[in-house]
């Protein structure tokens, strides 16, 4: 006899324009495990399907990164995981500014508490999955859901900070057909900038939380504006300019790259995101360029765990 369990996990952008490094969004697609977990076994972790992305190429071993999650939460907490037999179905794109591997990260490390028997606070799920991914920002807003403002303290713990986003705004998002790393993304900063874009990036990054949290149209423009990264990533996204000239004659201003890109997100007002979403895919078929558009509110919940156990 085996007992099941299922693990959904929204895939999220990050950056958001000004907010590098700590602002976050959980959005409408998501990566879902289906876990049976076997009555006898030697602890084996044995994926036997993976649809969706990456279904060609990802690891179906111990190399994958779901399951190097469940086992960085079994060292930690002293718990000895039983045999299971896991199926992944991934939605979110890799590579592409989207969070694939925070939701993969956020959904193994889920997964192995809720086998064992063990409840996880967002906090500590937080702080293991930042040790995993190396940064908080995505992996916040894949386990709270809504518009997260995450750091790192003194001692190098995740501060969240979460906020229920309005329904007043949506996002319609572009997805190029092409991967960028963030390590590539991560080389083409600088190491120091000037005051003055450390202050501008500040008050637009203030600007956008206010904007999404209350709904304000009116403040996204200048709210997603930035100095700090996106200009020095320019020349690793060839499609950027065209894009945001295609936003801009849909009356669509605030733009920023999706976490490091290459996917690029817009902020719309809700009553017109399926409109603008059309109107670009109309647009970027004429120019051939072979991208996705998707349409999504911000979704305002993270994680979620369904148990038979």
């Amino acid at each position: 006899m085996s007992e099941r369990l299922t693990v959904r996990v929204p895939a999220t952008s990050a950056n958001l324009g000004p907010g590098y490094d700590c602002l976050g969004i959980a959005v409408d697609l998501e990566n879902v495990a289906e876990i049976q977990i076997q009555s006898s076994g030697t602890g084996s972790l044995d994926i036997t399907d993976i649809s969706g992305e990456g279904s060609e190429f990802l690891a179906r071993d111990e190399r994958n990164l779901f399951i190097k999650a469940m086992r960085r939460y079994e060292s930690q907490s002293d718990a000895v995981l039983p045999s299971c037999q896991i199926a992944l179905t991934n939605q979110i794109p890799l590579s592409r500014g989207l969070g694939s591997s925070a939701a993969t990260i956020v959904g193994g490390i889920y997964a192995a508490a809720s086998i064992v028997g063990a409840e996880i606070s967002k906090d500590e799920a937080t702080r293991l999955a930042t040790v995993i991914e190396g940064h908080p920002d995505n992996v916040a807003a894949a386990i709270y859901g809504g518009l997260t403002v995450a750091c790192l303290n003194e001692s190098g713990d995740p501060s969240i900070v979460r906020f229920e986003a309005s329904d007043n705004i949506s996002t319609v998002i572009v997805i190029p057909g092409e991967k960028l790393g963030t390590k590539e993304a991560r080389a083409a900063l600088k190491e120091t900038v000037p005051r003055k874009d450390a202050v501008f990036n500040i008050a637009r990054a203030s600007v956008l939380v206010g904007s999404l949290v209350g709904g304000k149209c009116d403040g996204l423009n200048i709210g997603v504006e930035d100095r700090l990264h996106q200009p020095q990533r320019m020349p690793l996204l060839p499609h950027y300019q065209t894009v945001r000239g295609l936003f801009l004659h849909h009356k669509v201003g605030a733009m920023a790259l999706s976490g490091a890109g290459p996917s690029m997100i817009a902020f719309v007002d809700s009553d017109r995101a399926q409109h603008v979403a059309g109107g670009m895919r109309n647009a970027l078929a004429k120019e051939s360029l072979g991208m996705k558009v998707i349409t999504s509110p911000i979704v305002n919940h993270g994680v979620q765990v369904i148990s038979d156990l």
